[in-house]
């Protein structure tokens, strides 16, 4: 994980002369569990770089972990838009419709996921959970395996273990205790209405950016 003292030394020595690398800073913050810091940089990053589709769909990912899904499936449909076949972008968009309780829509867009990248880790996880929900364990199975040969993760590890009961075959790991976020106040535009009122909503998040640059991130 990266730490507070580590991204905020970056933060400086980077400046933010670049739209990439205020992407770059967001993903950071997001892995390192600042996800409502991460949502204010990458929201930065969307601004400068709106025919990305990279910005949008970290952003997506980050509102997503915060639970705010309406907003994050917008921003990952103008993702789509600008990456048609990502595996990445389809991934989040499972998560968010899981996340706003579309269960099918959710599994079709894992699945158009998995059919582009066989082995990514959030669809083939988020896969395995419907299949063991709807109780198919062996479908369960294996795409938690393919979860796991994507990239190791406790969470699919442990439902792994569950279905096998072999610890061997799946090892499990100490759960993780990851660094919460702090008091940080970080403001949102209400969800628009189209991705050509979020486009007039840029200069909103351009202005929050400001803002969170000019506290320094002192959190």
């Amino acid at each position: 994980a990266v730490g507070i003292l580590l991204w905020k030394l970056v933060m400086v020595l980077a400046g933010l002369e670049s739209a990439e690398v205020v992407n770059n800073l967001g993903v950071l913050l997001w892995l390192d569990g600042k996800s409502r810091a991460s949502v204010a940089v990458l929201a930065t990053a969307a601004l400068d770089l709106p025919d990305d589709f990279l910005p949008f769909n970290n952003l997506g990912g980050a509102l997503n972990s915060l639970g705010d899904y309406i907003t994050a499936l917008l921003l990952l449909r103008y993702a789509e838009s600008l990456a048609p076949r990502n595996s990445l972008v389809l991934a989040n968009m499972g998560t968010a419709h899981h996340g706003l309780d579309q269960p099918a829509e959710a599994v079709k867009a894992w699945e158009r996921s998995v059919a582009v990248e066989p082995n990514n880790v959030e669809a083939n996880f988020g896969l395995g959970m419907s299949h063991l929900t709807a109780g198919d364990r062996g479908k369960a199975e294996s795409y938690l395996r393919n979860s796991l040969l994507g990239g190791y993760t406790n969470r699919a590890a442990r439902a792994l273990d569950k279905i096998t009961r072999k610890s061997k075959r799946a090892p499990v790991l100490a759960a993780e205790t990851g660094t919460p976020d702090a008091d940080f106040n970080v403001r949102l535009p209400e969800l628009p209405e189209s991705l050509r009122d979020f486009a007039k909503s840029w200069k909103f998040y351009k202005d929050e950016g400001e803002r969170i640059r000019t506290q320094g991130l002192d959190l």
